[in-house]
């Protein structure tokens, strides 16, 4: 099932990927386009690493949320203190290798809205945190950490001041518990379900705004500019410059696309490079419209086979709803909202972790059960 899902997608992307740096159609060197190749690829390996060790899959379960949580601990740390000597290694490569940007905000700004290197793989314990509470069956003790967890990381991703990302926090939660009470798994829950939904927010926002008084205010600023940042595809702003760049670039290719991640300069509307293209158009300007849509119908195949495998038992399915919860999300929130996607690099890392996990621990779930 995996390998019906993930070669596809793997092989057309490899293929066009090296052609593109062969062929030289667009304007990234040879190694930079081979580098980028690797990083869309090489992660998915993950998968199979976590197949092979999967009789210890719940201590690399632990693993992955621990250090989660000592990301969102660090970066809480860092920011309610305002270490801004140490920002440089925690959010970017180095001192000199930040842009002008990043240098304005960490002198002139009032808070820096930077993200950790680990933002996805928080975001996903987030959701698996919160899926697991609201199933139970862990044990009060455990009940209460994840509920923790969950909190923790909660804070962490809200000092981010990254809206896309509270957007998918809300949506991963409210999915976990839609999948819960349709699968019957939800049952007589509805307190701690007020209690999470409701209560922790309020408890956010009073603690944050114990700590610092102005990050609500900035939080508001923040929300006040969503009408602004939302035009992801329009000629107005820098994203949706880069977007409408790589649709044109898309459009003459629709079928090869480019052979590279971004859109060659003849098709840019600005007079700098692209910074910020939608996930899946990156994925277009290297292999068009069917790289865009292999890699959808590999998240979809997931999604729906493990679905429809696990329902046959209520135990597998107990186990397999937290990563099916996250892959949902993955597929119609973080890899459609056009701010970041899990299509390369650590994002791909974290997902391709929350893949491996759960059809290990379903696995092992079936040998206990035989």
């Amino acid at each position: 099932m995996l390998l019906s899902a993930i070669l596809p997608y793997l092989i057309w992307l490899a293929i066009f990927g090296l052609l593109g740096a062969i062929s030289g159609f667009g304007t990234q060197p040879f190694t930079v386009q081979v580098r980028q190749t690797i990083l869309f690829i090489l992660p998915w390996s993950v998968i199979a690493v976590v197949w092979f060790m999967r009789d210890r899959a719940k201590e690399i379960l632990k693993m992955v949320i621990f250090v989660a949580s000592a990301t969102a601990l660090v970066h809480l740390a860092i920011q309610l203190f305002d270490y801004r000597a140490v920002m440089y290694d925690a959010y970017w490569r180095s001192a000199e290798g930040i842009g002008e940007y990043q240098q304005y905000i960490l002198y002139n700004k009032v808070f820096v809205r930077a993200l950790p290197k680990g933002i996805m793989l928080m975001l996903f314990c987030l959701i698996y945190c919160f899926s697991r509470y609201i199933i139970g069956g862990a044990g009060r003790q455990n009940s209460r950490l994840f509920l923790l967890l969950y909190f923790l990381q909660f804070m962490a991703i809200g000092i981010t001041f990254t809206r896309s990302l509270m957007f998918s926090i809300i949506a991963g939660c409210a999915l976990a518990v839609v999948f819960a009470a349709r699968t019957s798994i939800l049952n007589n829950m509805a307190m701690k379900k007020a209690f999470v939904l409701i209560v922790l927010p309020v408890v956010f926002v009073i603690a944050l705004t114990a700590a610092k008084s102005n990050i609500i205010e900035f939080w508001f600023e923040r929300v006040g500019q969503f009408s602004y940042d939302q035009l992801i595809f329009s000629p107005y702003t820098i994203r949706g410059m880069d977007n409408l760049a790589a649709i044109s670039a898309i459009s003459d290719r629709p079928f090869w696309g480019w052979g590279e991640f971004t859109y060659p300069y003849a098709y840019s509307l600005r007079a700098t490079g692209s910074t910020d293209i939608h996930p899946l158009l990156q994925l277009g300007l290297v292999g068009g419209i069917p790289c865009i849509l292999l890699f959808i119908r590999l998240q979809w195949v997931l999604l729906r086979k493990f679905w429809i495998y696990t329902r046959s038992s209520i135990d597998l399915l107990n186990v397999s709803l937290p990563y099916l919860t996250i892959i949902t999300t993955a597929l119609f929130v973080i890899n459609t909202i056009g701010a970041g996607g899990t299509t390369s690099g650590p994002s791909l890392i974290a997902f391709a972790l929350v893949i491996g996990l759960m059809v290990a621990e379903v696995e092992n779930s079936v040998h206990e059960c035989a």
